[in-house]
């Protein structure tokens, strides 16, 4: 058969089955009218009229949602962290509890929970991690700017590599939020943010003292604690002290020993307060 005739025959067959088709789409998806209230005079009312017995539709059954899902649907807390105005795809805002929501064993694997970034270590243990963003190599924080309450963490001048950023002192239980920006879009960022940019926050205030001991292979252990003080000169403040032990699984152990506190003082809220923060790590 010729290719022209069998093509028309094959076109007359789909358009004269085209009346089936839409009345097959019209049963399947029925037309759903969203938005405000119908004004129409012909629409049929639910209500039963008098003296007759009230039809109820059974045909799709209300949704039940699963508390799960309603819990993640809620708003965030009052009293919890807000994050700024985001404008970009790529600028990405995480609260402390989701920050340690993820194991880590380094103080720096917690910002690993930002999209596409790698945070490791090479050469032994107790100098900056190693940077990885969207697969590039960032050095020891060259290209990749971080910020602990607003304190740049990048040294202009360092032996080892320009931009230096040892985020090892970092305590992650007492992140308030994270926010990061992939990309040299913001011009606030300056130097050092080629590739990126991580802005982190301590808390203000804790609910409840705590105090936790973690230990695992190759002799890895930590030990953390903090404790609140209310009413104190005026403000809120807290300590906490932790301590870090670490082999390592090499021949020749690490051997590293690390101590790391913490003592933070705040009056006010983060837009109309102040806060005085001491640190000390070796």
């Amino acid at each position: 058969m010729p290719i022209y005739p069998a093509l028309v025959c094959f076109l007359t067959a789909v358009f004269a089955a085209l009346p089936s088709f839409t009345a097959l789409a019209q049963t399947a998806l029925p037309t759903i009218q969203v938005g405000g209230r119908r004004t129409s005079p012909s629409v049929h009312s639910h209500a039963a009229p008098p003296g007759s017995a009230a039809r109820t539709h059974s045909a799709l059954p209300a949704p039940r949602v699963s508390p799960v899902v309603a819990a993640v649907s809620r708003p965030p807390s009052a009293s919890g962290p807000k994050p700024p105005p985001i404008t970009a795809s790529s600028e990405k805002f995480f609260t402390g509890k989701e920050v340690n929501a993820l194991p880590f064993a380094r103080p720096g694997d917690a910002l690993e929970i930002v999209p596409g970034l790698v945070v490791t270590q090479h050469s032994g243990e107790g100098k900056a991690n190693q940077y990885f963003l969207r697969g590039f190599n960032l050095d020891h924080g060259t290209d990749l700017a971080l910020y602990l309450d607003g304190m740049p963490l990048n040294m202009r001048t360092h032996g080892h590599a320009q931009g230096y950023a040892d985020s090892n002192f970092l305590i992650p239980e007492l992140l308030s939020y994270v926010l990061a920006r992939k990309g040299p879009y913001d011009a606030q960022d300056g130097d050092f943010s080629s590739a990126g940019s991580i802005y982190m926050q301590y808390k203000d205030t804790i609910d409840k003292g705590f105090f936790q001991l973690t230990g695992g292979s190759f002799g890895y252990a930590r030990a953390l604690a903090a404790a609140p003080y209310r009413d104190f000169a005026g403000g809120s403040a807290y300590g906490a002290v932790e301590a870090q032990y670490y082999n390592g699984p090499w021949e020749r152990g690490d051997n590293m020993r690390r101590l790391n506190s913490v003592l933070r003082w705040s009056r006010g809220t983060q837009d109309d307060g102040a806060s005085v923060t001491f640190m000390g790590y070796a």
